[in-house]
């Protein structure tokens, strides 16, 4: 697709620095593989999240097309936009837009700009609780009656249609939900949503994107879909553990990942997969794809990355692995990077969550990505910060 005018001046205002600036500035070590290091998958992707991140850089802002720039020098062919609506409670079968949630003119205005870029869309419609204290996303509907289940769900499909009709019956992906353990049993009323879809928009393509540990290997639907989709956030062992000095190392985490690829063991608490990826793959013959794989750069506790180290070994080594693994499995679609934000200030050698932004880590990535340089990342005016306590 081609790229206009002005945003070709939005490129060539971007000084490029060559890989190997960023490697000396960052003391990265060479990466030796034996095999190829170019991504053969369908979907080399990263996820790009606004209003649920970073609600204060609106994506029609120009800063926030920069940031899809530096998507596109990663190498990546694919973004996931991922836009948030709200229910107040896990009881509640409401759900809304709030101020966190990216308007339509942001969301088009994203999509559009990606499409310029050339990039594949993925979009992720999520739902997020807006007040209830100690309740996640993955419990909704725990204590619904059978009349709650008509209206959430009723109102849910109204929800993820609003945006996916916004673009047509394109080919593009769409994850009909994102970790939403609590519902996901609910095999009529998904497969009814799937039908929905493929009937009105018979050119998209769909997955959902399930929680590691349990939910992935327990939904009864995947037939209904095109895609396994996977939150990857399997827990490698890491601070307050004897063997995190040991993880730190790429073969043993290729050991942890071989688990998970073909016992369905994560040697972590609460893990409760019933299947292997390779098991689950066989009995659906379907694709796997990780809409969601990511490592905190610090101290992390379950899937919240927390402010109190900084460890950019461990990012490093993980990518390094998980690329190890999955580039030898020919069933793997591909996979989406959490994440990437609008603001230029998230990411470098001093930042503590998940993305591999400036780090050591996006040479990871753009190593196996076929990426081919760096953008420097770039603010017009003045413009308000995420809050870096709300990045998970």
């Amino acid at each position: 697709m081609a790229i206009n005018s002005c945003c070709l001046l939005l490129v060539i205002v971007s000084v490029i620095w060559s890989t190997n600036s960023l490697c000396a500035s960052y003391n990265i070590d060479p990466i030796e593989y034996e095999e190829s290091p170019t991504s053969h998958w369908t979907m080399n992707g990263i996820a790009y999240v606004g209003g649920k991140l970073c609600n204060n850089i609106p994506l029609t802002h120009m800063t926030a097309h920069n940031a899809i720039d530096t998507i596109v020098f990663t190498g990546a062919n694919w973004i996931q936009l991922v836009v948030t609506q709200y229910q107040k409670n896990i009881n509640s079968t409401f759900i809304y837009p709030t101020n966190d949630t990216d308007t339509d003119d942001e969301f088009i205005s994203a999509i559009s700009y990606a499409g310029m870029r050339d990039l594949g869309i993925m979009i992720s419609p999520r739902l997020e609780l807006e007040d209830d204290p100690g309740r996640t996303p993955e419990e909704i509907g725990t204590f619904f009656r059978e009349a709650d289940w008509v209206d959430w769900f009723g109102n849910y499909s109204q929800m993820v249609f609003h945006y996916a009709s916004m673009l047509g019956d394109v080919p593009i992906l769409v994850s009909l939900g994102s970790g939403l353990e609590a519902t996901s049993w609910r095999d009529a009323e998904w497969r009814n949503l799937t039908k929905k879809a493929r009937d009105k928009y018979p050119r998209w393509s769909l997955t959902y994107s399930a929680n590691s540990c349990g939910e992935e290997s327990n939904i009864t639907w995947w037939d209904a879909v095109d895609f396994i989709g996977v939150n990857a956030h399997y827990n490698i062992p890491r601070y307050g553990h004897d063997s995190y000095r040991d993880y730190k190392f790429v073969d043993n985490q290729i050991k942890f990942w071989n688990n998970i690829v073909y016992v369905g063991r994560s040697f972590e608490p609460g893990c409760y997969m019933t299947k292997s990826l390779f098991d689950l793959k066989n009995k659906y013959n379907k694709p796997i794809l990780f809409t969601e794989i990511g490592f905190c750069s610090g101290l992390q506790q379950g899937r919240k990355c927390l402010n109190q180290s900084i460890d950019l070994q461990f990012q490093d080594a993980s990518f390094k692995a998980f690329f190890r693994v999955f580039l030898l499995q020919d069933w793997f679609y591909g996979a989406f990077i959490w994440h990437w934000v609008p603001d230029p200030n998230i990411g470098g050698p001093e930042d503590w969550n998940y993305t591999p932004r400036r780090k050591p880590a996006e040479n990871v990535v753009k190593y196996h990505y076929g990426g081919f340089g760096f953008a420097t990342e770039f603010t017009h005016g003045h413009i308000l910060h995420c809050n870096t306590s709300s990045l998970i």
